[in-house]
């Protein structure tokens, strides 16, 4: 059988994606769409060139030539070599002066490609993932008038005195719109750690990173995907449910970073990062470069302005349970995408080629403008959200981090303002996100909850991709 039908294209196909998750981590369920959109490629191109060749067998080589070259030059390369080692060792003497057996080639070139799935399913399984599934439902019932919760993450948006004195730019205003809605600045908020990874690891467990790691954390390289996981295991989202809350997601994007251990993800379904990335591998970006960068970027902005509309649209819908819900926008973070009337941003220079949409920074100005439209639509969806709401939400705007361009003072200041019905003053106006739950679950539900530690760490942002995300330093409160 192995010798009739050549499967290896789309075995390859299949082999790079699961690769490309090896590398990449995230749950499991970001494989699926370029999965199947890179099988179903590679079967076109093989019945194209088989047509074309009137041989299966040439066929299947040519459509593995060009989707190995195109996508992983460097695999194609070692795969032909190993195949045409094979053959060459177990051809006998007088084989070896014949026409080429096209069969037998398939015969090993299948049985490369199928070793080579299994192998990256073996790795993957072994190092454990996680899948996009309905969580639990809720062990608790809800008391009477217990309110709505609304986090919406807005990633790496400073706190206003950084905007002034780093920035020079003044959101008073913008604070002063939300106030008179209500809500209430924490002026002093300072985050618990300057990257988004450990920030969500320790909110949704509301203890700090080195605590859920344990005494064994510098043995190992702590990775984005293990911090997922913590973050999806997170004690305080079982403190939820146990309120009788109805946890709802909505995801930014970039898929190392999504909560997706809930009851309800909602997902505008535009591409990811881990869908960029096999985009970004071999020689698609050069083939492709304006057109890829363009359409990538038209991507992150219908997301951005999908979760605002959802969320709105959330609030305008019935449901018998209360709910969290957990809304991360990949903004005022580069990518640049909007410029201050909500204009599209033409992709830099540098990407797809050279750079990645959410590497790097950005000029001032860019960010500045990026945040006055920003703005806007939080505006607009806060009222919205008030508004048609069947009781007073509690709506809790924050970031993870400061904007990381300038010192270490100013990555830990973020953005911290909430509306808190009928309990003012919830939160101190020296906030941290890792006491964000437990201080709402306190004033609502009566829950006791401890509150942990307020310390801010610092990880050397240049030497994660490398080491991971220890050693951590401990940084002054600023």
């Amino acid at each position: 059988m192995l010798s009739r039908l050549p499967v290896y294209p789309v075995a390859f196909a299949v082999a790079f994606v699961l690769n490309r998750y090896l590398a990449t981590g995230g749950y499991l369920n970001v494989v699926v769409r370029p999965l199947l959109a890179l099988v179903a490629v590679a079967i076109l191109v093989q019945l194209v060139l088989w047509l074309i060749t009137r041989n299966r067998h040439v066929g299947g080589v040519l459509a593995t030539a060009v989707l190995a070259t195109i996508l992983d030059p460097v695999v194609a390369v070692v795969t032909f070599a190993t195949g045409c080692v094979v053959l060459i060792l177990g051809a006998t003497p007088r084989s070896r002066t014949g026409p080429l057996d096209w069969r037998r080639l398939t015969q090993v070139f299948n049985a490369i490609a199928v070793a080579t799935v299994v192998v990256s399913a073996v790795l993957i399984g072994l190092r454990g993932t996680m899948t996009l599934a309905p969580a639990a439902a809720a062990a608790g019932v809800a008391a009477p008038g217990t309110p709505d919760i609304y986090l919406i993450l807005l990633d790496a948006y400073p706190r206003t005195d950084s905007l002034a004195s780093y920035f020079g730019f003044d959101n008073r205003p913008f604070i002063g719109e939300l106030e008179r809605l209500g809500f209430e600045e924490a002026k002093d908020s300072h985050s618990n750690y300057n990257a988004t990874s450990l920030t969500l690891a320790s909110m949704f467990n509301a203890r700090q990173v080195p605590a859920l790691l344990g005494d064994r954390a510098d043995a190992t390289v702590v990775t984005s995907a293990r911090l997922q996981r913590l973050a999806n295991a997170g004690t305080a989202l079982t403190w939820l449910r146990q309120a009788g809350y109805r946890l709802v997601s909505m995801p930014s994007g970039v898929t190392s970073a999504d909560l997706v251990a809930v009851d309800h993800v909602i997902d505008p379904g535009q591409v990811n990062s881990f869908e960029v990335s096999v985009m970004e591998a071999g020689l698609l970006p050069r083939l492709s470069s304006s057109l890829e960068a363009d359409w990538i970027y038209d991507q992150q902005r219908d997301r951005i302005q999908a979760t605002f509309e959802a969320l709105a649209a959330m609030a305008a819908s019935a449901d018998a349970r209360p709910r969290f819900v957990f809304a991360h926008v990949m903004s005022p973070h580069v990518p640049i995408l909007f410029d201050a009337a909500g204009m599209p941003v033409r992709p830099p220079a540098c990407f797809p080629v050279r750079c990645g949409p959410w590497d790097g920074s950005a000029e001032t100005p860019a960010v500045v403008d990026q945040i006055r439209y920003l703005n806007t639509l939080i505006l607009d969806t806060v009222s919205k959200i008030v508004s048609k709401s069947p009781r007073p939400p509690v709506v809790v705007i924050m970031s993870d981090h400061g904007s990381r361009y300038f010192d270490r003072d100013e990555m830990l200041r973020n953005l911290f303002i909430a509306s808190t019905p009928g309990h003012p003053g919830v939160f101190p106006d020296d906030a941290t996100p890792i006491n964000l739950i437990p201080r709402l679950l306190n004033a609502y539900t009566d829950a006791g909850i401890p509150l942990a530690t307020r310390e801010s760490y610092v990880v050397d942002l240049s030497s994660v991709p490398a080491k991971g995300y220890l050693p951590l330093v401990p940084s002054p409160q600023t």
